[in-house]
């Protein structure tokens, strides 16, 4: 098989903008069985059903509320070679990558190393000659400086191929055109690449994390996958995430499908000849990382229980409440990602955050979809967290990552209601 090299991008994605015709909303128009099993059932079906058409090869999934989950493994983590999915089936993270990001960055915040409002040219020295795109070669200086907060939020003007402005393709050309080799020289790419908006007055999906994974090594003094590993994966207990997949886990690592032109599976990244096990994908915060679903529940019930899992705090009560809660204006509302707007989305410090108009899951509700058909989100209030994973390139089909939302969130348990 031809080594496959994956765009740079492709670690990028948020992929929800490819929706078809209809938004996440429309799809749902009935009411979903309150009955535990029946919920469930329904949940479990819809997805089997899509393992058994041949949309999906296989899917793993988990859903948990207050002490009580319920997990599913279905199909295949491997068509060619009959391996089921299973619980220690690993998977491309994809975007999943950034909220971890998002928590290195405020564990460094909570021991003052950082402050949400420096500029990022503080740690960061290339961005002092930063400029805003105004059209074709016109620049102008920006208003106000970058800050720590806005890369968190996407409101600080960096931006990427997911943003449909000429500013947001211009940056993706020069990125693809400087093809970095690895973090260093990524973000030394951005800096050079003019904002495509004032700081603070729009949002863009960016490649602002990738510069916050850069800001965690420069204070840290640790490559930014050491520094997971030390202050989250261990501390967690999630020894199957990592940015590659070791040899002796080879045969767990699920391959990635795309779709042919008969509409049929097909392989696009092999587990045997990937990036993700040659180590030709460097260590970022926009994505890369992968995993398995019970190291991301761990993440995900630390997350919920406010910053602590199994006696070990990663961060404070506090912290977590701000990172979740939305801090887009409504000036800037609804974002929109590849020119497809996304009403009833807002934004946290590193997580996508459900408004009270949103139609898929429940207002509060705190998320993030990985470009590989992954998918996380966490509602406080009921104490509810869902995680679905699967392994597909076909952005037509993205709306399974928010029915995943839609039902996932109607699975009550008994006594936990």
């Amino acid at each position: 098989m031809k080594k496959l090299l994956l765009p740079l991008c492709t670690l990028l994605i948020l992929p929800c903008f490819l929706f078809g015709q209809d938004s996440p909303a429309a799809l749902f128009e009935n009411p979903l069985a309150n009955s535990d099993v029946a919920a469930f059932d329904q949940l479990k079906d819809h997805f089997h059903k899509y393992v058994n058409e041949g949309i999906l090869a296989g899917t793993a999934i988990l859903v948990h509320q207050g002490t009580a989950q319920k997990q599913d493994f279905y199909g295949f983590q491997n068509l060619e070679k009959q391996i089921p999915v299973s619980e220690n089936t690993i998977f491309r993270l994809a975007s999943m990558t950034k909220p971890i990001t998002s928590v290195a960055i405020m564990m460094l915040v909570e021991q003052g190393k950082i402050d949400l409002d420096d500029p990022i040219e503080k740690y960061i020295p290339a961005f002092e000659s930063i400029q805003v795109y105004l059209s074709g070669t016109e620049r102008i200086s920006p208003a106000s400086r970058p800050t720590i907060r806005q890369l968190l939020s996407h409101t600080g003007g960096l931006s990427s191929g997911y943003d449909a402005s000429p500013a947001g393709q211009f940056c993706a050309k020069t990125v693809a055109e400087k093809k970095p080799k690895d973090l260093e020289e990524l973000v030394e790419t951005l800096a050079g690449i003019p904002l495509a908006f004032q700081p603070g007055t729009d949002w863009a999906y960016s490649y602002s994390t990738d510069v916050l994974a850069y800001v965690v090594e420069q204070v840290s003094g640790k490559t930014i996958d050491v520094f997971f590993q030390e202050y989250i994966f261990d501390p967690l207990n999630m020894p199957n995430t990592r940015f590659q997949v070791p040899a002796d886990k080879i045969d767990n690592f699920a391959a990635l499908y795309s779709i042919n032109p008969e509409g049929k599976l097909q392989v696009l990244d092999s587990p045997e000849e990937s990036p993700y096990t040659d180590g030709t994908y460097f260590p970022r915060g926009n994505g890369g990382l992968t995993s398995t679903l019970a190291d991301y529940y761990r993440f995900t019930k630390m997350l919920l229980q406010n910053g602590v899992l199994d006696g070990v705090r990663i961060l404070k009560e506090e912290t977590i409440a701000l990172m979740t809660q939305n801090m887009l204006t409504e000036d800037i509302l609804p974002i929109s990602v590849g020119g497809q707007p996304l009403p009833g989305w807002g934004f946290g410090l590193g997580f996508g955050v459900m408004l009270p108009e949103t139609g898929i899951g429940s207002s509060g509700d705190y998320f993030w979809p990985g470009g590989a058909f992954t998918y996380f989100f966490v509602n406080p209030k009921e104490e509810r967290i869902g995680i679905f994973m699967t392994q597909l390139s076909d952005k037509s089909k993205m709306n399974i990552l928010f029915e995943f939302h839609k039902l996932a969130g109607a699975v009550f348990f008994q006594g936990q209601h």
